[in-house]
């Protein structure tokens, strides 16, 4: 009995974790992206962390895509009838099949000007055809001493 709670407890973190050869197709796709970013100096990226890998769902990409059109189309132009239109049928799709994944990645990069700074829980979506897309950001400049 006294194996018992051991032996749970390893069964349950094994079982929970992705093995690290399914996700590194992300990871290396994700690499790949944030090293062609026009802002990110060539050689600066210095990955830090990577979140666990999360299925990204027809209806969550339903979902980015009204949050994208509602922050080019402004505040002005968001109640226009085709915008609505449009914007009303995204947010109907309730489609739980998945197309891909999201992962959250934090790095160090420079930029062209040499500044240095830190992206923290920044969000990816890594679609089954190894397209990245990049949902979320967050920059934090370091002030080097």
């Amino acid at each position: 009995m006294k194996y018992l709670f051991p032996l749970l407890t390893f069964i349950l973190v094994a079982c929970s974790t992705p093995a690290l050869e399914t996700i590194q197709p992300e990871r290396t796709a994700i690499t790949a992206f944030v090293k062609a970013l026009p802002d990110v100096a060539p050689g600066s990226y210095k990955p830090v962390g990577w979140g666990n890998p999360i299925p990204f769902l027809r209806r969550d990409s339903a979902r980015c895509d009204v949050n994208r059109i509602a922050r080019e189309v402004g505040p002005r132009r968001i109640r226009d009838p085709e915008i609505q239109e449009i914007l009303d049928r995204d947010m109907a799709i309730t489609d739980l099949t998945p197309v891909g994944t999201w992962m959250t990645h934090d790095y160090w990069a420079r930029n062209k000007d040499g500044v240095l700074y830190c992206i923290s829980n920044q969000v990816f979506a890594v679609y089954r055809n190894g397209e990245v897309e990049m949902l979320f950001s967050g920059r934090e400049v370091v002030p080097e001493q």
